[in-house]
């Protein structure tokens, strides 16, 4: 990925750049970043296939993310770190640094308002995780546009990329490809979809307020070959990162001890399982499938409330529960919950 993005960071930024040269727009690495990211990761999906079951026999669909509580703290950070990624791109503080920081945040919001929206009209459940994803599909949309928008852009393009990056999920589902963390859509699909509104909405009143830079501007200010110097980038990136990306899988791969994929015990037993025994989850994984329904109904949820039992392994350890001492006289620490 460091090879393929080199490449395409000189040739958006440098002077000598045949991107930069061209007329292309890309603030902060919209192209070089978020397309080259999701198109490596789309060569990367392609070239180890699909997990052998990478689709929950119960419910016929992606198996879920396993941590929804880190999901949105990861998320948290990377949206507060990427107002100052945004903003430090440009090196001062000004009046453009305000738009940035302004663009950042209402795209952010945008894209999650809308992601959510449509998630919810196909699963007709309210889910943080796409919640999470949408902030980060308006976060991917306004990096290569932060500097060239006016606040209204921002807000109307974001909420296009994001329920767009939501549509585009079938995507997946329909050519086959196992991508879990649907980084080819959040970061590709979705750097493309800013990119080709940057060629219609840039402005030079925005671009101008730091008093150095100057643009003709997209569409709407009747500069009509942006579109198409939007279009060079965009592609070059993802084609470039495509290509590149496979063929340094496939060098990997034929090395002598290193192998992409992994074997198949790994596979259905998990990383954390298969290299270290264990994982996040083992404590609730015991825990659910024991204290039952019928458990917390009874008197004993009282005390699991008071935090006077706790559930491991089929057993309720007790700390001296009155509950405890009803149901087994032999002793008030072990005590057998019902099992649904």
């Amino acid at each position: 990925m460091g090879y393929a993005n080199s490449g395409l960071a000189y040739s958006t930024w440098c002077a000598n750049g045949f991107l930069y040269n061209l007329g292309a727009l890309d603030f902060a690495g919209g192209g070089p970043v978020h397309i080259a990211s999701g198109a490596a990761s789309l060569a990367y999906s392609l070239f180890i296939g699909k997990r052998k079951d990478w689709i929950d026999p119960k419910t016929k669909k992606e198996y879920e993310p396993q941590n929804t509580v880190i999901t949105f703290i990861g998320v948290s950070i990377i949206w507060f770190s990427w107002l100052c990624f945004n903003s430090g791109t440009l090196l001062a503080v000004n009046t453009r640094t305000g738009y940035i920081m302004a663009n950042t945040q209402i795209a952010a919001s945008s894209a999650m308002l809308a992601f959510v929206a449509v998630d919810y009209a196909f699963t007709r459940k309210w889910s943080l995780i796409a919640a999470c994803e949408g902030a980060v599909a308006g976060l991917v949309n306004i990096t290569p546009s932060c500097g060239f928008y006016t606040p209204y852009w921002s807000f109307i393009t974001s909420l296009f990329v994001g329920g767009c990056c939501r549509l585009a999920y079938r995507f997946n589902e329909k050519i086959g490809i196992d991508d879990t963390t649907r980084s080819f859509i959040i970061h590709g699909f979705g750097g493309i979809l800013g990119s080709i509104c940057l060629g219609v909405f840039a402005s030079p009143y925005i671009a101008g307020t730091d008093g150095v830079t100057e643009i003709d501007g997209g569409w709407i200010f009747h500069h009509w070959k942006q579109m198409g110097y939007q279009f060079a980038a965009w592609t070059t990136c993802f084609f470039w990162s495509l290509g590149a990306t496979y063929i340094i899988c496939f060098a990997i791969d034929k090395i002598p001890g290193l192998r992409i994929k992994a074997d198949e015990n790994l596979e259905a037993m998990g990383a954390d399982f298969f290299e270290m025994a264990e994982n996040d989850g083992n404590y609730v994984d015991a825990m659910y499938p024991q204290f039952s329904l019928k458990a917390i109904q009874g008197d004993i949820y009282d005390d699991y409330e008071l935090g006077n039992i706790n559930v491991l392994d089929g057993l309720a350890e007790g700390t001296g529960s009155s509950v405890g001492e009803e149901r087994n006289d032999k002793s008030t620490h072990d005590m057998k919950v019902v099992s649904a």
